[in-house]
């Protein structure tokens, strides 16, 4: 089962909270799948705060848009794997960053035999 997000991140102006993950399943244990809004909770309650964060430290460097495509896949006990990056960010200091926020999140489990694949796409950008 495959998933798209878009999902637009206005970052610089924005107060950072640190918010604890207070998301309720729709997706169940017992389920083939997990509900796209259950994602769509963790990623805005959970891991764009920290991605707020790791912006932040990219802007000291650069001050540009930023784009890019956050891949992953959802085990049946809810963990982040086998994430990826387009374009290749996972070496460089944001992408760890990145994909330390992810692998912190509590996402849904599910039943399925096979991992739930996610394409959540990412902009960044200097709020005016």
């Amino acid at each position: 089962m495959k998933y798209a997000f878009v999902f637009l991140v206005l970052l610089i102006g924005c107060a950072t909270t640190n918010r604890t993950q207070t998301c309720t399943f729709k997706s169940t244990a017992g389920s083939d799948g997990v509900e796209p809004t259950d994602v769509q909770c963790v990623m805005e309650n959970f891991v764009l705060p920290k991605a707020r964060s790791c912006y932040e430290d990219l802007l000291t460097a650069t001050e540009v848009e930023f784009r890019v495509v956050q891949k992953f896949e959802i085990s049946r006990m809810g963990r982040a794997e086998k994430i990826s990056y387009d374009p290749d960010i996972e070496t460089s200091s944001f992408g760890v960053c990145m994909t330390t926020a992810l692998k912190e999140a509590k996402l849904p489990t599910h039943a399925s035999e096979k991992p739930v694949t996610i394409t959540y796409p990412w902009v960044f950008k200097r709020k005016h």
